[in-house]
């Protein structure tokens, strides 16, 4: 923002750039590890994600995570070093996330010299551990300027109740693996196992470097990660940063699917998967920010924050869910038409009495509030507007 302006549309124009780089570094990644038309077939496949098309454009830090492991995996394998610690590091500043991305890379060395019979170099292991001491650098000077390691209102909110950490779980395994036509891809990657089983090849793929498998240390970082998310705040769009990983994975496993006639299946069958996928998605969408019907939330918030400026005072007192919030503070958003923020938005989850008006929405629902909003405190509804799945209506007191 400091270097582009607040426009939506150069920060949009920002965060689009930042996709197109990750699509052209991971077909860099896999041309590397495997070869180019793989590497083509690959980066469509990631890039006709439904999550990854609506996530390209927001100004989010998920795909920026992916683009810098994506690099940091490259020069890692490629073992140039410093371009590898300037990505590595860039990859933990970005998120804390990244912190055990860049650790998992040490994990990864330590693979290759139990199981694969590397040389262990000390030299080696202090240019892997270089971005972790500058991350660790990172989050010390965080504490000293801000007061906190991680962002305290994410800490606030994690739940780590045996019946939460389980719902999470399955609806992120649900999300990664069957939902937006994933399902047809785990079922062609069954299909291709199945197939190398019975040709019983060994996983290589030829002039690969050393003759060495990667799948397995990317597992190690793929159970990790989940772990980490299903037991910290989450979101959906989390997992984004699995799909290439796990793409690198499958692929790896079937090598023998991918160097037959047996390809053409794959090519097939995954062009079908992703058409399947689309036409699911918008005949059925959903509420989320890894849904296109997001683009329905957008306009149904734009249409009452217009009401709202039209209606309420910017001295009133609203009790709206967190993106609503922002989008009434934060000029910079681009929904304040008059760009006079609200001053007295909050969001409580639990109280009604202490505001003049209450936003309930699809979006962060919270059926209690309302409850409480319209039974308790006797507020009226003024006013709703709907689209597609999304909808927000407006609660005013009496």
């Amino acid at each position: 923002a400091k270097l582009f302006g607040f426009s939506n549309s150069s920060l949009h124009g920002f965060a689009l750039l930042i996709s197109c780089s990750t699509i052209l570094a991971f077909r860099a990644l896999c041309s590397y590890l495997f070869n180019h038309s793989t590497a083509n077939l690959l980066c469509f496949i990631f890039a006709a994600q439904i999550a990854f098309f609506v996530q390209s454009t927001f100004v989010l830090p998920e795909v920026m995570l992916a683009l810098f492991t994506i690099l940091s995996l490259l020069f890692y394998y490629k073992q140039k070093w410093l371009l590898y610690i300037l990505s590595a590091a860039a990859l933990g500043w970005t998120k804390e996330t990244g912190l055990l991305v860049v650790a998992g890379f040490y994990g990864i060395y330590l693979y290759e010299i139990i199981f694969n019979k590397r040389k262990s170099i000390l030299r080696k292991h202090l240019l892997i551990l270089i971005p972790l001491v500058l991350t660790g650098g990172f989050y010390f000077l965080q504490k000293l300027i801000l007061g906190w390691f991680f962002f305290p209102e994410h800490i606030g909110i994690v739940d780590h109740d045996s019946k939460v950490v389980k719902a999470k779980l399955e609806g992120i395994l649900r999300f990664i693996f069957v939902e937006q036509g994933r399902k047809y891809f785990l079922l062609i990657f069954a299909l291709s196992t199945l197939y190398q089983l019975l040709k019983r090849s060994k996983n290589i793929w030829p002039n690969r470097f050393q003759n060495i498998s990667v799948w397995p240390p990317l597992s190690i970082i793929c159970v990790v990660l989940l772990v980490f998310t299903v037991f910290n705040f989450m979101s959906l769009r989390y997992s984004l940063l699995l799909f290439p990983l796990l793409l690198i994975i499958a692929t790896d496993i079937t090598s023998a699917a991918f160097l037959s006639r047996c390809r053409w299946f794959i090519y097939g069958a995954s062009m079908v998967a992703i058409i399947v996928g689309w036409n699911f998605e918008l005949k059925h969408p959903q509420i989320g920010d890894c849904s296109y019907a997001f683009k329905d939330v957008v306009m149904v918030h734009d249409d009452m924050i217009e009401y709202m400026e039209q209606h309420v005072g910017v001295e009133d007192k609203i009790n709206a869910h967190f993106l609503m919030s922002v989008n009434l503070t934060t000029p910079e958003c681009g929904y304040l038409r008059s760009n006079k923020a609200f001053k007295h938005v909050k969001s409580i989850h639990n109280d009604c009495s202490s505001f003049d008006y209450i936003i309930i929405s699809s979006v962060e629902y919270n059926a209690g509030l309302e409850t409480m909003a319209r039974d308790e405190c006797n507020f009226a509804m003024i006013k709703e507007f709907s689209k597609g799945p999304a909808w927000i209506k407006l609660y005013a007191k009496p």
